[in-house]
């Protein structure tokens, strides 16, 4: 269990969050108010991450309500309509209180309002203090306790799985400028569409800082195995796997940091089942293979070429399909990004028509992306199937 020491403000004022206790001088206005002590509020996220446990003490008997909501505006449940929780023993007062919030996305920081008053008394003249989330990766930068953006992340640990070829690649990535979560996900964010070249960076956060910062890597559930360096980029972890348990829709990622232990659990790893292409005639793609044991499908450019998919498992938000026909290097190639839970899509024919004559690889590839901000950790999985055309 992980156990995170949250900054804590009254509703009225604004703080920054410390990564240790910021003392307190002096004595609040309200204090004749102040009910619920304000040193030693803790949350713990559980599970799988999307239930957090809440624990705080008052100067005497208390009854409670929270109201959550996110601190990324875009995220419900938002401030102008919280999540309210109801306290567990509505009608006993307490001195010692945990509760437990559930239903939080992996992918969100949150703000927890506690509302705690007297026996007999109401929550309108109660007292109430606003709790930020606040990410731990400045736990690894920053470990004196000097002062962090509140929901931001500096850096990110990342992970990308590749499942055709059984190996994931772990690295740390530090971020030019401290980003909130809606930040990170608007650069995983893809506009759809289809373009003539291939992108030189197809994916962000894929520069790597010397220091790894984390130890004692393992995974375990889909891929069972512990990571090494990889060989020929030592900044980076590598496991390979001799096989996958295809049963499984998890992969739970085990590591040290700071002597403590964490795990991060990606669920649902989401995956290709089925593929195909279509102009004269059409064509499954099986299992992934190399281009060349591929028999090319022939084009017809007078129409558009249609794909079709079908995925395991519920999409995440920030999943798409991305299509590209020839070498990275060709200045011709063509490349696309669909959504992926559309199942559908087709490459205009005109674009089809720019290609010379002639035989192409093409590359289908489904990347689904998992934020963990309280962890600081992007988990993205790559499942891809490979074939050939011929103009």
């Amino acid at each position: 269990m992980i156990r995170v020491l949250l900054c804590v403000a009254l509703l009225s004022l604004t703080q920054a969050c410390f990564l240790v206790p910021k003392k307190k001088s002096g004595k609040p206005a309200n204090a004749a108010a102040t009910l619920v002590i304000r040193d030693g509020i803790f949350l713990d996220r559980t599970g799988d991450g999307d239930t957090a446990r809440l624990s705080f003490k008052t100067k005497s008997p208390a009854l409670c309500e929270l109201s959550v909501y996110a601190q990324d505006e875009k995220t419900k449940p938002s401030r102008d309509a919280p999540l309210i929780v109801p306290c567990s023993s509505p009608n006993q007062g307490r001195t010692d209180i945990t509760e437990k919030i559930e239903g939080l996305k992996t992918d969100a920081l949150y703000y927890v309002v506690i509302h705690a008053w007297p026996v007999g008394g109401t929550k309108v003249t109660g007292d109430s203090v606003l709790v930020k989330e606040a990410p731990n990766p400045a736990s690894v930068i920053n470990p004196t306790g000097d002062p962090i953006d509140d929901g931001k992340l500096k850096d990110l640990i990342v992970a990308r799985l590749d499942v055709p070829l059984k190996t994931i690649e772990v690295h740390h990535h530090q971020l030019p400028d401290a980003l909130d979560t809606a930040g990170i996900k608007g650069k995983l964010t893809r506009t759809a569409g289809c373009q003539v070249g291939v992108p030189d960076k197809v994916a962000p956060f894929r520069d790597a800082v010397k220091d790894i910062a984390i130890k004692n890597l393992a995974t375990k559930d889909l891929g069972a195995g512990t990571a090494g360096p990889h060989k020929d980029y030592p900044e980076r972890l590598t496991i390979n796997y001799g096989s996958l348990n295809d049963g499984l829709d998890r992969l739970t990622l085990m590591y040290q940091l700071n002597n403590k232990d964490f795990q991060i659990p990606a669920r649902p790893v989401s995956r290709i089942l089925n593929m195909e292409m279509a102009s004269v005639a059409s064509q499954a793609f099986g299992a992934p293979q190399l281009a060349d044991a591929t028999e090319a499908l022939k084009l017809d450019t007078s129409k558009p070429l249609k794909l079709s998919w079908t995925t395991g498992n519920n999409l995440l938000d920030l999943s798409y399909l991305t299509f590209q026909i020839g070498r990275p290097d060709d200045p011709k190639a063509i490349y696309c990004i669909f959504p992926a839970d559309k199942r559908a899509a087709e490459v205009d024919a005109k674009l089809l028509q720019g290609l010379e004559d002639g035989k192409y690889v093409v590359l289908a590839e489904l990347a689904t992306n998992q934020l963990f901000a309280k962890e600081g950790w992007l988990v993205s999985v790559y499942d891809w199937r490979s074939g050939r055309i011929e103009k």
